[in-house]
C-alpha cells in the first residue's frame, strides 16, 4: 500500500538579538548624567534619592510585515545595596539624549551633564525639558521583575513588552525606549546594571525579539480553489467537471461550485435591449466581456470590464449594483446597442 505524509510548510520563527543604541541614568537630587558610563541604575540610594535608567533599541533589523511573537530584555546586575526589589520597565513617550557624561567610576552619583545628556530635568541638556521631571512615560508598567541582591543576569519578558516592540516596529518615530524604575520610596533599593559601555560585551543589555513572517493574503483565485479542490491540485481552466458547459474559468468568475450543475440564466439574462450579468470584483485577475451579434461566429465586444476589480464604465453601462441573489458579486446592467443582437454572451479572460 502507498504510504506517505502531508506536511504543512511554514516560515520558522526567527530571533534577533539587539544591543541598546542609547542608555543613561537620571539622578533625582541633581542634574548629573551618566550616558557614557559602564553602568545604569534603578531604585533609591541610601539617602532616598531616586535613580532611573533609560534604554533604547534600534529595531530596523526586524523585517517589515512580520508577526512579533515575544520580546525579552536581559540585563546583568553588577551590584545591589540590599535585598530583593521590584524593577519595572515603562514605555517612554519622549525622545532623549545620551550625552557623553562619565565619572570614571561606577557612576553612583553620575557626572556633570554634557550637551544632549538626559538628566532628571532635561531630556536633552541644556534646554530641552521633560514634560514631567524624571521622564515622560506610560503610567502602567510594561513588565515588572524581582531582582535580588545577587549579581547575575535577570530577564524581563511580558505581553506588554511585546506590544511595545510591535508599536515601535510599526511607528519608528515613536521609539523612545524604556525607562527602568526600581522600588522607589525604599532606601537602599538601588540596583546597578551593566550598560552598553560595560567592558565585557557579555554583560551588556540585550533585547531578544522573536518574530515570524506573515504569509501574504490568499488571492481570490486561491480562495476559490481551496474551497473546491485539494490543496496543491492542478486546476485546469478549461476542464468541465460536471459537464454543464461551464469550464472552471467561468465557475471561478461567477464564484460557482465546479462540481454542481449551474442554474440557467443565473449569471447572464436579457430583458429587451438590456443585458444583466454578474462579475466578481474580488477576482482582480479577470476581464469580463459582454459580446453581442447576429451570429455566434461574429460577436463583437460591447463592454470589457476594467482589470483589478474596478467598476465597469462606458456609455452602455446603466448600473452596477450588489447582486441580490449572490452575495459578493456585482450585477452589471448594460444597454445592448443596435437591433441585431440575436446572441448575447459573457466571456472571461485571465489577465
Amino acid at each position: 500500500q502507498p504510504a506517505g505524509a502531508l506536511l504543512k510548510l511554514a516560515h520558522a520563527p526567527q530571533t534577533v538579538r539587539l544591543g541598546p543604541v542609547q542608555d543613561a541614568t537620571l539622578y533625582s537630587e541633581s542634574d548629573n548624567a551618566f550616558g557614557a558610563g559602564p553602568s545604569l541604575f534603578a531604585g533609591d540610594n541610601s539617602a532616598g534619592n531616586h535613580r532611573r535608567g533609560l534604554l533604547r533599541f534600534d529595531l530596523s533589523a526586524i523585517p517589515a510585515g512580520v508577526d512579533v511573537q515575544s520580546a525579552s530584555l536581559r540585563m546583568v546586575l553588577t551590584q545591589s545595596q540590599s535585598g530583593t526589589h521590584e524593577v519595572r520597565l515603562h514605555r517612554l513617550l519622549s525622545s532623549w539624549g545620551e550625552g557623553t557624561s562619565t565619572s570614571g567610576g561606577a557612576g553612583g552619583s553620575g557626572a556633570p551633564p554634557t550637551a544632549g545628556s538626559a538628566t532628571w530635568a532635561h531630556r536633552a541638556f541644556t534646554n530641552v525639558l521633560w514634560q514631567v521631571e524624571g521622564g515622560d512615560f506610560e503610567v502602567a508598567a510594561s513588565v515588572t521583575n524581582l531582582v535580588s541582591a545577587t549579581p547575575g543576569a535577570f530577564v524581563w519578558t511580558s505581553p506588554g513588552m511585546m506590544e511595545d516592540v510591535e508599536f515601535w516596529h510599526a511607528n519608528g518615530f515613536a521609539n523612545a525606549g524604556w525607562i527602568v524604575i526600581g522600588e522607589e520610596g525604599v532606601a537602599s533599593s538601588a540596583k546597578r546594571f551593566a550598560s552598553r559601555e560595560a567592558p565585557s560585551a557579555a554583560d551588556r543589555p540585550e533585547l531578544s525579539v522573536t518574530y515570524q513572517a506573515v504569509p501574504p493574503p490568499l488571492s481570490r483565485r486561491q480562495q476559490w480553489e481551496r474551497a473546491h479542490f485539494l490543496r496543491g491540485q492542478f486546476v485546469d481552466d478549461l476542464a468541465d467537471l460536471e459537464t454543464d458547459r461551464a469550464p472552471n474559468l467561468l465557475e471561478y468568475a461567477f464564484d460557482q461550485d465546479p462540481e454542481a450543475a449551474n442554474v440557467a440564466g443565473e449569471t447572464l439574462w436579457v430583458t429587451g435591449d438590456v443585458a444583466h450579468f454578474l462579475r466578481d470584483p474580488r477576482a482582480t485577475d479577470l476581464t469580463y466581456r459582454l459580446e453581442t451579434g447576429s451570429a455566434l461566429d461574429g460577436l463583437t465586444t460591447v463592454l470589457a470590464t476594467s482589470t483589478g476589480g474596478a467598476p465597469a464604465t462606458g456609455a452602455t453601462v446603466l448600473a452596477e449594483t450588489p447582486s441580490a441573489s449572490r452575495p459578493g458579486l456585482i450585477e452589471v446592467t448594460v444597454r445592448i446597442p443596435g437591433p441585431d443582437a440575436a446572441f448575447v454572451r459573457v466571456s472571461v479572460q485571465r489577465n
